[in-house]
């Protein structure tokens, strides 16, 4: 399993040079296992490489990058890439997650966590404590925090750790954000950088992670990102 692994995270390095080199504006990895759980020293959570970290040092070692974003709307937080770089200005990783104060796994995402030394104030936790959530507490969340925070931040590229277990229909989530949401989440990253690259985390519903790459692959070639249920942007009282 480690060498299919190892397969599918070149997948993202070759998506990576690719976007990095100039060749392609922005870019998707299709690709399993997962890897936002995985540990330095340890797999975890059906992760066996941390993929996004990779390509985050590959940036950094082959590439002239001095700052990555990294956004993880997996339903589940992002332990591992939170951990490789909590003391790392280089990179800000911001996860959006189902918390339910630390007794959703992996059971960390603790919003109070905001990085330590040189990394402090680059590490943000958005963690959800109900379910239903939706696009419009997605949408709040961008507009009140990630957004104003990654424009002054001003990544040389963005990496989207795109879990679709939060989307609609899921099993595990209990959530209920639509494809239509997944693409402008994918559409105003872009306005925050031209370079996006997507790689595709957690998602357990066929039918719920194809219609969210088809939206974020749709917003990535520039089309604007079909109109989200105007219902659905009206969310009840934040459990954040």
């Amino acid at each position: 399993s480690s060498g299919i692994n190892a397969e599918y995270g070149g997948s993202l390095l070759n998506v990576t040079e690719e976007v990095l080199s100039g060749r392609a504006r922005n870019g998707i990895a299709v690709i399993r296992p997962p890897g936002h759980h995985c540990e330095e020293t340890q797999p975890r959570g059906f992760c066996l490489l941390g993929n996004v970290p990779i390509a985050c040092h590959y940036a950094f070692k082959h590439h002239s990058v001095q700052r990555i974003l990294v956004v993880d709307w997996d339903v589940h937080h992002g332990n591992g890439t939170q951990d490789m770089f909590y003391s790392d200005p280089r990179v800000l990783f911001i996860s959006l997650h189902m918390w339910k104060k630390g007794t959703f796994y992996p059971r960390t995402g603790d919003p109070t966590l905001v990085g330590k030394g040189a990394g402090e104030g680059y590490n943000l936790n958005i963690g959800w404590n109900r379910n239903g959530i939706s696009d419009g507490d997605y949408v709040r969340a961008f507009l009140k925090l990630i957004l104003p925070i990654a424009m002054e931040y001003q990544p040389d590229v963005v990496l989207i750790s795109a879990g679709f277990d939060s989307g609609r229909g899921d099993p595990l989530g209990g959530c209920n954000v639509s494809s239509e949401g997944y693409g402008w989440m994918t559409w105003s990253l872009i306005g925050v950088c031209k370079n996006v690259i997507l790689a595709l985390e957690g998602g357990y519903n066929l039918s719920t992670v194809s219609n969210g790459i088809r939206a974020c692959t749709t917003a990535m070639l520039s089309d604007p990102p079909a109109p989200m249920d105007p219902e659905e942007l009206i969310p009840p009282s934040p459990q954040v």
